[in-house]
């Protein structure tokens, strides 16, 4: 059966898997599941309580929710160098460490922007502080550093790329301030598989113009 991925291409978070994924060279059944419209799968709903994206099934019927979790179980299982995982404890260390900084800062962040959006409301001055203070502090962690860790790229750029990059249409990142972060994305940009990002990116701008204009209709 192969890798199967319940999927949504407008979430930041299914971008990382695919970046794992063509990273790795790994072929993978994408099953789209528009989550934003609750319309879940009968075969997600089987295999996921929780019911959310990305949900990676494995052929041995092995399943796995969240994309960190499932960034590290690719590596892990079918990574042929160590390069995007390090197997170093230092080194992984550094690559969790901005992990668990993607999971607990930036995205619970972005989840907060998109329902403010879903509430045909606009972010207060509180939120775009909140949103330039993560960007002050990747500027600071980027220095120095042609990627996030270091000078290769590897798992924390991939949750976070996608994030940032999101986060960009809601809070527009001053590329002259932060010029660290400006590079770091223009590298990630050279990545042969960033097609990816762009294709998100352009659905949720255009999503985001169009929620845009009935909160202007609404205030």
């Amino acid at each position: 059966m192969g890798l199967i991925l319940y999927t949504f291409d407008m979430s930041s978070s299914c971008v990382s898997v695919y970046f794992t994924q063509a990273a790795l060279g790994l072929s993978c059944k994408r099953i789209q599941v528009n989550v934003w419209n609750k319309e879940f799968s009968p075969e997600l709903i089987k295999i996921n309580p929780q019911h959310i994206v990305p949900t990676l099934n494995d052929s041995d019927c092995r399943t796995i929710s969240d994309s960190h979790a499932i960034n590290i179980y690719l590596c892990e299982t079918y990574g042929k160098t160590q390069t995007l995982y390090p197997e170093n404890p230092e080194e992984q260390a550094l690559v969790n460490d901005k992990l668990f900084f993607n999971a607990s800062v930036v995205y619970p962040l972005l989840q907060k922007f998109q329902m403010i959006l879903v509430r045909r409301e606009a972010l207060s001055e509180k939120n775009v502080a909140k949103m330039c203070e993560v960007y002050k502090m990747l500027d600071n962690f980027l220095k120095a550093r042609q990627w996030i860790t270091g000078d290769s790229v590897n798992l924390a750029d991939f949750g976070l790329i996608p994030n940032v990059t999101l986060a960009n249409l809601f809070v527009p990142i001053n590329f002259q301030k932060y010029p660290n972060v400006a590079r770091w994305i223009k590298n990630a940009e050279q990545l042969p598989f960033y097609h990816e990002n762009i294709n998100h990116l352009n659905m949720f701008s255009k999503f985001l113009e169009e929620r845009r204009r009935v909160v202007k209709s609404v205030l």
